[in-house]
């Protein structure tokens, strides 16, 4: 199997997937995201798109269109997360666990 393609979420990797299976090249999706129960991939590099090494070009050739139009992580004029929502999240988060823990305590 050969990796032709890496994607941000499980959605993208699935519908370029997708596409290759309708034109007749099995493909297969890879990344750990504890089978959907995590909701965000746990492993490096996104999700991943592999195909049989025999279609890699052809396959490669599919995605190409998609892989252009589609921005990524590194583009630098696709902002982040602004810096106050992610306090604001991390702190929700801290609040979240310390109310668990405590009640797992009493």
């Amino acid at each position: 199997m050969a990796v032709i393609g890496s994607f941000n979420s499980r959605p993208e990797a699935e519908l370029a997937a997708g596409m290759l299976e309708g034109n007749g090249i099995p493909a297969t999706v890879m990344g750990d995201d504890a089978g959907g129960a995590a909701g965000v991939n746990l492993s490096a590099g996104g999700y991943r798109v592999a195909v049989p090494d025999d279609q890699r070009a052809e396959a490669e050739a599919l995605l190409e269109p998609v892989e252009e139009s589609r921005p990524t992580q590194t583009t630098p004029d696709r902002p982040g997360r602004p810096l106050a929502l992610q306090v604001a999240a991390f702190l929700l988060l801290a609040i979240v666990v310390i109310a668990v823990l405590s009640s797992l305590l009493d």
